[in-house]
Parts: structure tokens; C-alpha cells; sequence
């Protein structure tokens, strides 16, 4: 079957101004979409010579969803819940047009006629003011559609570059568009490669220019069905071949795989949907995919499952090839089901839809919002005994050197150090006196060593607050508290800061050795990671992957027991978190982050001093008894767990302050 041409492949689907565009790029009377001014701007053209797609945005039955259908808006009637109505006028508009052609043009030393080509000129963020978005440069000039030049913003207050000079996209001489989120626009245009595109998005607020944090990830387009915004990334993973005798890997085959992202209001902006892995029996349990049974017939072995909260579940597998000549190639594939349309993708609109038929080629990531902190952290870990990071901290004093033996030696775990999205890296390479624990993040896809701290490979840090204590132990008092990324240090308050720090590397940590897939290791810890502590020291973890699938335990609020409890003050005795799946089986944890017990839950009977109240029997996992625990809902926290009076509720962060 032939395959679709790239440019239909990664053909941008935007909300774009549908203008009536005049050769010469004059001012020109806006479509039903907007109340902007535009130079030679078209609805979006997939393909050369295919049918022009006027492209809106869609809605989604998701609630996160808030990427808006594309509609006219009525100027005496603002949208209370979304996009503002306009406040200038058409007159206004054209006449600034004029204005920031003239300013553009001399600014980029250039005539009008090489400003007034392709531009967009609106209040974007109807306060009043009007801005616009200039193409400086010539026209249509080659076969992939694209015209060569550079970008400008300008405003009232100021005009700036806000692009180099290069190839942009220009289909149906189409340069600048929009995407609507539901409260905000983003204008979008695209940079032009040989096989691909890449789409660059900003959005006004006041005075400034902001580019979105999905700007030049990939190809955006929205889906018409779903309303989601689909980067797509491109990346040569289709095949991996080894030269005999040689670690070194030859990566080959072009691929182009989506991954989906939604509008958030509270973030004003583009939010990619919640991804994690899952196995064989729960994609076969819920979704009906045999997947050891398909790929068994064509020789493929399982790699892994990533389900996504919109409904996508991608399936990646590959075939390793021992060769004749001692060399070695992996094929790499997938397939992607959508739990929507209960229909497989068919990217290469094949006759035949299915599994196989399925396949973008390579291997899909968890995140792609941090799938490149991963794949670096992964890509560092796989290949570290070749280029150990070798600290000569302690080597004078000790006459000894950081450097690991063997892949035993080093333990690495991801943390969240500073308030930011991207994990940290932790590395010890031993538990010697001369050891410190390594600090790394990732810079533009760069793993980078931001910190050596402590020794015995072991430190301390409190999560998202920038803290790290260079201690292998907790201090009595007399120590400093480093400040990450400064030199500042503050003191030690043995009183106030003994339960706002936890050591690293610890629970979740991995030696080299024991790790079969860095990616998919790495993808977990990072969903373990603390994101914060409670009053009395307990790690805040993400604790959805307690709650997939339906609970199987009885009680009238058995529904709501699946997740991570927490002591709500310390006696010093109980556990200080303990963890619930749907399934009834629990895990407890003591002050150290130890587990103290796991076993399974049953419900015993109603309480018969608690309010709408329920007891629950805790056993061991050899069915001896542990605990009885009493539950009720409660005001402010949803519920309450009560064991001999000591309280344990979920959402720590959202607990009543005081």
C-alpha cells in the first residue's frame, strides 16, 4: 500500500484567519474566525494539490480539555467563560497595519513591500491594544512550500526579531495562524525542513510576548474529532544496528509519532495528558489486546505499554537480528490503539486496520514534556561505566578515588530538587566515606553535574523547596543547609527542619546493575518522586496509580480508601503513610520510609460511633490480623482513616491551613 506523502502526514491543522487576501498583501476585511487584519493569509492547505482543510479546533468530552471550536464572535456579546469579545475596530486595525509595516520595515533595514507580504495584525488579547506578527522576507520560493525570511513582533512600545532568518511554511502562501485555547490565542508558524516541520507558538498578554512551553516540540496540529492539540515529533529510532565487537549503536529510520496535549485554563497553556505504564493482563483485562499473541507470530518480543489519559494506548515491540557477519540489528515498532473509537491508527491509511498496520515506527516515550530529560538521563545511565562522573572531593584526604568498581557500585534515583518540572538526577559510585552524591539535570538536553554533596553516597533535600543538607546523617545541629544553584547557605534548625528533609538515594533507588530498561526505570521514579513532605515528614507522592481499575473490596466507601494516607500528626508509634490499591492489598511505612507491613484489607462491619462510619480489618499477607482501621467521611479532608486515634487523611496539600 502507498504511503501518504509527508507533507499530508505533518500537514498542521490551525485555526487560521480565513481572510479574503488581496496579491499585495493590503489591508483586507476579516473572516467570520477573527477581527484581524492579515496579509495574504488562507485557510490552511494540507497538501499541494490536495483539498484545502479549514481547520477548527473541536471540543472534548474531557473535562480538561479547553481548545474551542473555532466560531464568529459577536462583538456586543463577550464570551464570559472564554475568549473576550474584540474592543477595536477594523478602522483602528488597518490603520495601525500601516503603522507596523513602517516600523518593521525600518527596523529590519528593509522596503515595505518586503514587510507587507505575509502578516497578522490583531488585539490578540483584546485589552485595547493592538499587535501584530510581520514576515520580512520574499515569497513562495521552492517545492516544499516554503518562503525564506525572518519574524518580527511589534507593538505600540516596541519592535523585535523574534525568529532568525530561515525556511517557513507557506502553504496556499499561508505563513501565520491561529490555535484558540479556550481563554487565549496562540500564533502559530512553522519552520520548514527536508521531512519535517516544526511549529513555533506564541501568545500576547499586555505588553508581552510569551512563547508557549509546546513551542518548537514538534508539527502542532488539532485534532477536528477530539479537539486535541497533536505534536508531532519526528526521530530516526526505526532501526539500531551494532557493528561486530562494538557497543556503539547506528541509529536509522526516519519516524514521525503524535503525542497529545490539552488547553488547561489554570496553566494557560498547552498541558500534555497524564501517560503511565501498564502491563500485559490490563491491557488484555481492559482494553482486549492480546498483545503477547500478536507479536508471537511475527517474531516480535514486547517492550512496553504506555496508556494515556485521552484514551491512547501505544504498544511498543522489536525484532533483534544476531547477523552472520557478528553484527546485530533491532527493529523498532508499535502500535497505537485509540479506547475512544475502539479502533486501532491508521497512519498510512492502509486497506486494513490493525495491529501491525498501527505502527508510526520506533518507539513511543511516556512524556514528551519530559521525555527528553528521560531519554538523556537514560541515554547518560546506559553508557556511565564508560565515562564515570569521578569527584576529587575527599581524594587528598583519603588517598582514594570516586570511582565505581563495577555497575554495582553505582545507585542513581530521580528527585525534585527545585520547584521546576524537570527531575533531578542522584548518583552515588559507592557507600565509601570518599563517595558523594552527585546532583545532575538536564540543560537542552544535556546532562549536566550541578552538584557534589556529603559522602557514604548518601545526602538529604527537601523536595521543590531548592534545600539540600550535605549530610549522610540528620544532624544534632552546628550545619549549614546549602541553597541549590547559589552559594548561600542558611542554618540548621534541628527543631523545625528534622522532618522537612529525606535522604537520597534511597527507597527508590536502583544500582546500574540490576536496571534492564533505563527508560522505563527512569519514567517510574520519576512518577515516585516526592513533591513535597508533611508535617511530620512523609514523602507527598502522585498516588494515582494506586486507584486504575475498579475495587474489588467491599464496604459502602471501599471507592474512596485506594490511594496514599497520611499521619496527620506524630506519635512517634504508627506508620506515618500508608498506601491502598483497588485491589485490597496495602503497604505501611514507618518514619524512615521503611515498610513496616503489607498484607490485604477487608471490610468488618459499620462503625457504630462514627457518623456513616465503616470498619476495616488490616491482615498481614500470611492472613495473620495487623490492624483494624475505622473510615468516615469528615468536613475539609473527604475523609478520615482513624486507628486508635491516630488520623490519617489523603490530598496533604490541600488540607485546611492550621
Amino acid at each position: 500500500m502507498k504511503k501518504k506523502s509527508l507533507l499530508s502526514l505533518l500537514s498542521i491543522t490551525i485555526v487560521t484567519l480565513s481572510l479574503a487576501a488581496t496579491a499585495c498583501g493590503n489591508s483586507n476585511n476579516p473572516g467570520s474566525d477573527s477581527n484581524s487584519n492579515g496579509g495574504e493569509v488562507d485557510s490552511a492547505q494540507a497538501e499541494q494539490g490536495d483539498d484545502i482543510e479549514e481547520t477548527g479546533t473541536g471540543t472534548n468530552d474531557t473535562e480538561k480539555n479547553d481548545i474551542d471550536e473555532s466560531t464568529s464572535s459577536d462583538e456586543d456579546e463577550p464570551d464570559s467563560d472564554g475568549l473576550k469579545a474584540p474592543v477595536v475596530s477594523q478602522i483602528e486595525i488597518a490603520k495601525m497595519t500601516d503603522t507596523f509595516t513602517a516600523k518593521v520595515a525600518k527596523a529590519a533595514g528593509v522596503s515595505p513591500e518586503k514587510v507587507s507580504k505575509y502578516f497578522l495584525v490583531d488585539d490578540f488579547d483584546t485589552d485595547g491594544k493592538i499587535e501584530g506578527f510581520f514576515y520580512v522576507g520574499d515569497g513562495v520560493m521552492d517545492e516544499l512550500g516554503a518562503c525564506e525570511g525572518t519574524i518580527w513582533f511589534v507593538n505600540e512600545n516596541e519592535c523585535r526579531q523574534i525568529h532568525d532568518e530561515f525556511g517557513f511554511a507557506a502553504d496556499n502562501e499561508n505563513v501565520f495562524g491561529i490555535i484558540e485555547g479556550a481563554d487565549k490565542r496562540f500564533i502559530a508558524f512553522s519552520d520548514v525542513y527536508v521531512t519535517s516541520r516544526v511549529t513555533n507558538l506564541y501568545y500576547v498578554d499586555g505588553d508581552k510576548l510569551n512563547e508557549s512551553s509546546v513551542s518548537r516540540m514538534g508539527y502542532a496540529e488539532v485534532d477536528q474529532s477530539t479537539g486535541d492539540l497533536i505534536i508531532t515529533i519526528d526521530a530516526y529510532d526505526n532501526y539500531c544496528d551494532y557493528e561486530k565487537g562494538s557497543d556503539k549503536p547506528m541509529w536509522t529510520g526516519h519516524t514521525w509519532k503524535p503525542y497529545y496535549y490539552y488547553y488547561s485554563r489554570s496553566e494557560g497553556d498547552f498541558t500534555e495528558y497524564e501517560a503511565r505504564f501498564i502491563d500485559e493482563d490490563i491491557l488484555d483485562e481492559k482494553y482486549g489486546i492480546n498483545a503477547e499473541k500478536e507479536l508471537k507470530s511475527q517474531g516480535y518480543t514486547l517492550d512496553s505499554i504506555i496508556e494515556r489519559d485521552n484514551g491512547i494506548v501505544n504498544i511498543n515491540y522489536s525484532k533483534t537480528t544476531e547477523n552472520e557477519d557478528g553484527s546485530k540489528s533491532i527493529e523498532y515498532r508499535n502500535a497505537t490503539y485509540d479506547s475512544r473509537t475502539s479502533k486501532y491508527d491508521n497512519p498510512w491509511d492502509n486497506e486494513k486496520a490493525g495491529f501491525f498496520e498501527s505502527d508510526y515506527g520506533g518507539t513511543f516515550s511516556c512524556f514528551l514534556g519530559t521525555a527528553d530529560s528521560i531519554k538523556a538521563y537514560a541515554d547518560f545511565l546506559e553508557n556511565y561505566m564508560q565515562h564515570p562522573v569521578i569527584s576529587t572531593m575527599y581524594e587528598e584526604g583519603f588517598g582514594e578515588e570516586d570511582r565505581p568498581v563495577d555497575a554495582s557500585d553505582v545507585v542513581f534515583e530521580l528527585i525534585y530538587v527545585n520547584d521546576d518540572d524537570i527531575p533531578d538526577l542522584v548518583l552515588a559510585n559507592g557507600d565509601c566515606p570518599w563517595n558523594p552524591v552527585h546532583l545532575f539535570t538536564v540543560e537542552e538536553g544535556e546532562v549536566k553535574q550541578v552538584g557534589e554533596y556529603s559522602m557514604y553516597g548518601l545526602m538529604y533535600y527537601s523536595p521543590k523547596t531548592g534545600e539540600i543538607l550535605p549530610n549522610y546523617y540528620i544532624p544534632a545541629g552546628n550545619a549549614e543547609i546549602n541553597i541549590f544553584g547559589s552559594d548561600k547557605t542558611k542554618p540548621y534548625d534541628l527543631d523545625k527542619d528534622a522532618t522537612r528533609f529525606l535522604k537520597s538515594p534511597d527507597i527508590q533507588g536502583m544500582r546500574l546493575n540490576d536496571v534492564k530498561d533505563f527508560e522505563r526505570t527512569l519514567a517510574h521514579m520519576k512518577s515516585a518522586a516526592p513533591t513535597g513532605l508533611t508535617p511530620v515528614g512523609a514523602p507527598i507522592i502522585d498516588d494515582s496509580y494506586l486507584k486504575e481499575g475498579e475495587v474489588t473490596f467491599e464496604g459502602k466507601h471501599a471507592a474512596a480508601i485506594p490511594g496514599i494516607w497520611y499521619l496527620y500528626y506524630d506519635d512517634g508509634i504508627a506508620p506515618t503513610w500508608m498506601e491502598f490499591d483497588t485491589v485490597g492489598t496495602f503497604t505501611a511505612h514507618d518514619a524512615d520510609g521503611f515498610v513496616e507491613a503489607t498484607g490485604y484489607v477487608e471490610f468488618r462491619d459499620k462503625d457504630p460511633i462514627l457518623e456513616d462510619g465503616e470498619i476495616y480489618r488490616l491482615f498481614y499477607s500470611d492472613g495473620t490480623f495487623y490492624k483494624d482501621f475505622e473510615f468516615a467521611p469528615v468536613d475539609d479532608f473527604g475523609y478520615m482513616m482513624d486507628y486508635a486515634g491516630q488520623l490519617y487523611y489523603k490530598d496533604p496539600d490541600n488540607w485546611p491551613k492550621g
